[in-house]
């Protein structure tokens, strides 16, 4: 198991820490902000995993968020973050597909997918 800590912006100028975990082809992400001490998905989550360098709190951590990432690409996690980001560009948006899309992705970065 590997483990990167990564720290995200937040709106209350604090960071918030986001943990990526690397088991065998699985990854697990969590962040410690208030949805994600839930289990809920955040975008501190969503947007790191996404490798979107703007939600780095220290930009020096540029390096760390690219293994994390590859992490994510190796896994599931990329093809429903993929799958998210398509619905939330339609043109009219279905929100119960979209629920339905984010629950699926909280629940695998909770658990590992």
């Amino acid at each position: 198991m590997q483990q990167i800590m990564i720290y995200a912006r937040s709106e209350a100028g604090e960071p918030h820490q986001v943990v990526f975990t690397s088991t065998d082809d699985k990854v697990a992400v969590t962040c410690d902000c208030p949805a994600g001490k839930r289990g809920e998905l955040c975008p501190h989550k969503v947007q790191l995993a996404s490798n979107d360098l703007t939600m780095l709190y220290h930009p020096g951590q540029h390096r760390e968020l690219l293994e994390a990432h590859m992490w994510v690409i190796q896994s599931r996690l990329s093809d429903l973050l993929l799958h998210l980001i398509q619905l939330r560009s339609e043109a009219e948006p279905d929100g119960e597909a979209i629920s339905a899309a984010e629950a699926e992705i909280a629940a695998g970065m909770r658990e590992g997918i």
